[in-house]
């Protein structure tokens, strides 16, 4: 969990849903992806325009990589060995290698350009771009943008569908979410979802998308065989970032408001538990012990979480809500197993 006032990313174990490593990085950190390859973890720093490279063995900084400024999204690019981030400021998208550690491209987007996400299927990287309402899609062969796609209004997060072949935006303005075929780079649906959606993932095991809804504390969950909503779960205030545990069939949420991350059965569509994680200095964090609680359908809980094991499965983003010229951004998460398996959003 990137956690933007403290300068830190938090690691979670999904076998204890507890807080087990707390990683120094640069100022507001904000999105990061795993790179299976090298077993290292990108994380972006807003405040500080670095990117921090963090090893899965160790959960230490190797490297700091100067980008552009307001450095926000990441993507990890397997069939080049690259690694995308979108600087907010910029408007360009750097273009990492991940041997080398430095960049090596600088790719012309869009203003406000916000998250990133690989498609595998075609080679290409999408981009939103928050303040055009629409995306950019790069190919990873030339680095450079081959379609621009309208959105609408407040183009925030995005989540590859790899079943389907589809990019799944969450439009944070309009309270929908677009769904993009990569044959054709348009828009073949706009879905409804709850309000100030941000942070979304897809479970490609069981052809859905949970798609986090900021202002209304819930989870939409989308069936991308009918483009339809088929389940809203109740979580903790604020949900921003979600991750998709394939090992464990879960579903883990970052509600900002509340300071927790909620855990929820990808199977039943219920929440599970919610593990409340506070910082207190650069190198602590602490979690409070909570009651039981059952809201609609999904039992809650909240329990206690402190550093142990130095053998962490779970890394997740999205701790704190980010407002750039007032516009609400979003951030992603993932999880991040030793098979090298990585579920984003």
């Amino acid at each position: 969990m990137t956690n933007g006032i403290w300068n830190t990313t938090s690691v979670i174990s999904d076998s204890s849903n507890t807080l087990v490593s707390l990683i120094p990085v640069g100022q507001a950190p904000a999105d990061l992806a795993y790179d299976r390859v090298t077993g290292e973890i990108f994380v972006a720093n807003f405040a500080s325009d670095t990117v921090s490279v963090i090893s899965d063995s160790t959960n230490m900084v190797v490297a700091t990589i100067p980008v552009g400024f307001g450095p926000f999204g990441v993507a990890y690019d397997s069939g080049k060995g690259e690694v995308f981030v979108t600087n907010h400021a910029s408007n360009f998208t750097s273009v990492i290698s991940d041997s080398s550690n430095t960049v090596v491209a600088n790719i012309s987007v869009g203003p406000g350009s916000n998250s990133v996400s690989y498609d595998s299927g075609k080679g290409e990287v999408f981009v939103t771009n928050i303040f055009l309402n629409n995306i950019s899609v790069i190919s990873d062969s030339t680095n450079k943008v081959v379609a621009t796609i309208p959105v609408r209004p407040g183009a925030n997060n995005m989540a590859y569908d790899s079943g389907k072949g589809e990019v799944f935006v969450t439009n944070a303005f309009s309270n929908t979410t677009s769904v993009i075929s990569d044959s054709t780079n348009k828009v073949v649906a706009n879905i409804s979802v709850g309000f100030a959606p941000s942070g979304l993932v897809s479970d490609n095991r069981l052809g859905e998308v949970f798609v986090a809804n900021f202002a209304s504390s819930t989870i939409s969950v989308i069936s991308d065989s009918s483009n339809t909503v088929v389940a809203t779960i109740p979580v903790g205030r604020g949900p921003f970032g979600v991750a998709y545990d394939s090992g464990m069939g879960e579903i883990f949420v970052v509600n900002n408001v509340a300071q927790s991350v909620s855990v929820l059965s990808a199977n039943a569509a219920t929440s599970t538990a919610s593990t409340t994680s506070t910082a207190t200095a650069s190198t602590t964090s602490t979690a409070t012990a909570s009651t039981s609680t059952t809201n609609g359908s999904a039992s809650v809980s909240t329990m206690s979480s402190a550093p142990g094991s130095q053998d962490p499965t779970l890394y997740v983003a999205a701790a704190t809500v980010v407002v750039i010229a007032g516009v609400l951004v979003g951030l992603g998460m993932l999880r991040r197993k030793k098979t090298g398996q990585i579920d984003q959003g």
